[in-house]
């Protein structure tokens, strides 16, 4: 609703994870070559771990996005509250298995020929899945079963899992150790520096058709700062704030 009156052409600070608006700081590049170079090397089990609000999300988003342009077949599981038949129907839905039988025994072996073919047509598949901190015992141990799906020299699905610290003191839990020598790849995202909250608003902005960032001063980033910790979702909430009070 302000747009027109900041001389704005989009929204800058939506809430919602738009790749297309992502400001990559070093670690979320460092980030993003280890999952792309996990999804193409596939060793099988990679995690991203980050604050909420860090990135996480959008970050994936723009994983799926890339590895999509590389023709890999890709399915994004976004809610981790789900019970094992659910899971299996979201997982051969997403990757285009053809099994009518709610038998896990069935789905496992539809599964497998689809990601055989799929690794035969060059496409390989991978299994995107955000907010695993919240996944049951029941669902980690599928995931962790999943990576048996392999040939001899590679694995068949790759599984890339998000999640806030909570996941890492999950897998650190005795009963997860198997589960914790599949990791391959570990992944971490921290909060923005000022200097890099400083640039992640120029970015935004310049994004949203505003070229110059004078909306805010440099007294008013260690301010922003402050607040928010440099958690990208908190400063999406205040600017956005900030921008329909002056408005108003």
């Amino acid at each position: 609703m302000y747009q027109g009156f900041y001389n704005l052409k989009e929204h800058p600070f939506r809430l919602t994870p738009d790749p297309s608006f992502m400001y990559m700081t070093a670690q979320h590049r460092e980030a993003l070559a280890g999952l792309v170079y996990s999804a193409c090397t596939r060793p099988g089990l990679t995690v991203l771990i980050g604050e909420a609000g860090t990135g996480k999300t959008t970050l994936l988003y723009a994983l799926a996005g890339m590895l999509e342009k590389r023709r890999f077949i890709t399915a994004l599981c976004t809610n981790p509250m789900l019970s094992r038949e659910e899971f299996y129907d979201v997982l051969i839905t997403k990757l285009g298995v053809e099994c009518s039988s709610t038998l896990k025994s069935r789905q496992l072996d539809a599964l497998q020929q689809t990601l055989l073919q799929n690794r035969a047509d060059g496409r390989p598949s991978i299994l995107i899945v955000d907010e695993a901190q919240r996944l049951s015992h029941e669902l980690l141990e599928e995931i962790r079963l999943l990576l048996n799906l392999e040939t001899t020299k590679e694995k068949l699905l790759e599984i890339v899992m998000a999640g806030q610290p909570e996941l890492g003191e999950i897998l650190r839990r005795p009963e997860m150790r198997q589960f914790k020598q599949r990791i391959s790849t570990m992944c971490k995202l921290k909060p923005l520096s000022q200097a890099e909250l400083k640039e992640y608003l120029q970015h935004r902005l310049r994004l949203a058709g505003r070229p110059e960032q004078d909306l805010y001063g440099d007294n008013v980033i260690p301010l922003i700062f402050e607040y928010t910790q440099g958690i990208p979702r908190l400063v999406n909430s205040l600017c956005d704030s900030a921008l329909q009070t002056g408005f108003g």
